[in-house]
């Protein structure tokens, strides 16, 4: 299992966090080709780095 980090936008970011948003969509490029079944997805808030989801 690996952790993918992924930074987002600080609206977004806050909708993931109180579960008002359930899905996040990117372009499927090298990066995201890197994600296999089981691993895990952190996402960052740009503005604040340590706060994490």
């Amino acid at each position: 299992m690996k952790i993918h980090k992924m930074k987002l936008a600080t609206t977004p970011f806050e909708k993931i966090a109180s579960g008002n948003k359930v899905i996040e969509s990117r372009l499927y490029d090298e990066k995201r080709q890197q994600i296999n079944l089981g691993d895990q997805i952190e996402f960052v808030c740009n503005d604040d780095q340590s706060r994490k989801v």
